[in-house]
């Protein structure tokens, strides 16, 4: 019983060291300008597709709110 719990704790801890080695050796940085520019034509659009994403649901709650209240499909 005691050999099974220092295996698992020994197991444990490589298994911490080989995750903690992967974050770091696994991440790179760069600087500096970026390769392929986004118009700002394009940002509009997609910001505009991510407002009305977030928006549209709780607006159209928001505007149905009586009937939600009333429990009926009147």
């Amino acid at each position: 019983m005691q050999s099974l719990a220092m295996n698992t704790v020994s197991v444990a801890r490589r298994g911490v060291c080989m995750l903690q080695k992967r974050a770091v050796s696994g991440q790179t940085f760069l600087s500096g300008p970026p390769k392929n520019r986004v118009s700002l034509a394009e940002k509009f659009a997609h910001g505009g597709v991510m407002f009305l994403g977030m928006f549209f649901v709780p607006a159209w709650v928001m505007g149905n709110l009586e009937s939600y209240q009333k429990g009926g499909s009147d």
